[in-house]
């Protein structure tokens, strides 16, 4: 008779444990569906751009100039379009990015208007 109440309470553990289970996956299917789903909001990127400034009656230098990468401060050097909402405050928004790191697209454009001014000989990166 032990062995028979041994093996009954070990079956209905064992259906405990499975219904359990069952459970938790159906609340967690159920609850999947109700917090909505769709799509996930798009992720907007942003550049810094400007049309080239006009040169005109300048004259030229005969030189080379370079531009170096320029540094940035810590808070501003990833891809994150950061906004104070308040004094000492920094936080950033969730769907909206640069393209590139802040301090690259400036010194591309320094680099592009450099060029264009017609100034120098030469202008490296």
């Amino acid at each position: 008779m032990k062995k028979n109440n041994r093996k009954r309470l070990k079956d209905f553990r064992l259906t405990g444990c499975v219904r359990t289970a069952g459970l938790f996956l159906f609340g967690l299917v159920l609850s999947s569906c109700i917090c909505g789903g769709g799509p996930p909001k798009a992720t907007l990127q942003y550049a810094i751009d400007y049309p080239p400034p006009s040169f005109s009656g300048l004259s030229g230098l005969q030189a080379d100039i370079g531009v170096s990468r320029f540094s940035i401060a810590r808070a501003y050097r990833g891809h994150e379009m950061v906004y104070s909402p308040k004094p000492y405050r920094e936080d950033a928004y969730n769907y909206a990015r640069w393209v590139a790191g802040p301090s690259d697209m400036i010194a591309d454009h320094l680099l592009r208007d450099l060029r264009a001014s017609g100034l120098f000989v030469a202008v490296f990166s």
